[in-house]
């Protein structure tokens, strides 16, 4: 069994992933998130976005707190950290809120969600939605283009992670897709987009000439599907030539299995899930070539484990407070920083 919830389903597989907003803060939380921020080391900040899996509402309920027990305010807290470890306008914040079949922003918590959002967006200079394109596309009810606006315009996001996105991309062809990036991206000019394509078995998401809507777009491969530690440069090297330095390296959903991309983060001991993100990091970095650069999407909170892992299926939990911490999220910073 695994949980459904969030992340990223593995397109080429058919699966699909699957509250109040407390303001209370402990000294022992804020002496906690200092200490973190002060044992970075000291390094030049990054010149290059830092995007972080931070997910947080679904529906109208706070994933984190239901399932770690960790508090909205928490999380603001430990974006602050990152962000001064950073620089607010280097860090991305992924999937802040998302919607899936059942579980929709009620109009009553629209004031809730979007204080949370304005929260974090003093820290990051990108606060991203997740919508699933398999849920919320062209013909749906409402359509991508309504929810997408809502998003903007009453909760205040300014960016939007496109889950399955290659599947839908296959579904209505290049033409029409292109046309709706285009459309999302004329009516929302200061709108960034991150197109999952995990699938590159099913093709890349390819812009058409003379469309301007991929300036403000990442394209989002996964690490290689059975492993946890190798990316496909040649992938990347043909990414880069349509999406220019906008390439962005994930770990994809499916957790049941260790050898799995997402089975770093359900079975494996910390030592081992931060070796695997700090030598991604350096190469996406560092590349032998300049077409093989790319950027990694660094789970902080984010990313469901499986039901029979170590973990529980829970949302993977970097922090050293809530259920199935594991007190990652100082390294993880540190790479952030110093790849």
């Amino acid at each position: 069994m695994i949980v459904k919830i969030g992340f990223s389903g593995h397109e080429s597989s058919g699966r699909r992933r699957r509250a109040s907003l407390p303001t209370f803060a402990t000294v022992s939380l804020v002496l906690f998130f200092s200490a973190v921020a002060g044992s970075q080391p000291v390094h030049a900040q990054p010149t290059s976005p830092t995007f972080v899996w931070y997910f947080g509402y679904v529906g109208n309920t706070f994933y984190p707190q239901s399932q770690l027990g960790v508090s909205p305010q928490a999380l603001i807290s430990e974006a602050s950290s990152i962000s001064a470890a950073v620089g607010p306008s280097n860090l991305r914040l992924v999937s802040a809120i998302d919607e899936i079949q059942g579980r929709h922003v009620s109009q009553a918590m629209m004031p809730t969600e979007k204080a949370y959002v304005d929260s974090l967006r003093r820290y990051a200079s990108v606060v991203y939605g997740r919508i699933d394109m398999q849920h919320f596309n062209m013909t749906s009810s409402p359509t991508i283009y309504a929810k997408v606006a809502e998003y903007a315009s009453q909760l205040d996001l300014n960016g939007v992670w496109f889950d399955h996105a290659i599947v839908y991309y296959n579904v209505v062809g290049q033409a029409q897709f292109n046309s709706m990036m285009q459309t999302l991206s004329s009516t929302n000019p200061s709108f960034q987009f991150i197109l999952n394509n995990a699938a590159t078995n099913q093709g890349y998401i390819t812009p058409l000439p003379g469309d301007t809507w991929a300036a403000n777009t990442y394209i989002c491969p996964s690490v290689k599907t059975g492993t946890f530690n190798t990316v496909n440069l040649a992938q990347v090297a043909t990414f880069n030539s349509l999406y220019p330095n906008r390439v962005l390296i994930h770990w994809d959903a499916y957790a049941q299995s260790s050898p799995e991309p997402m089975g770093l983060f359900a079975n494996q001991p910390a030592s081992t899930e931060i070796s695997a993100v700090r030598t991604l990091a350096h190469q996406g970095v560092y590349p032998s070539v300049s077409s093989q650069r790319y950027l990694l999407l660094y789970p902080v909170i984010g990313a469901w484990t499986s039901a029979v892992s170590t973990y529980q299926g829970t949302l993977y939990n970097s922090l050293s407070i809530g259920t199935y911490s594991r007190g990652t999220a100082a390294s993880m910073v540190s790479v952030m920083v110093n790849p």
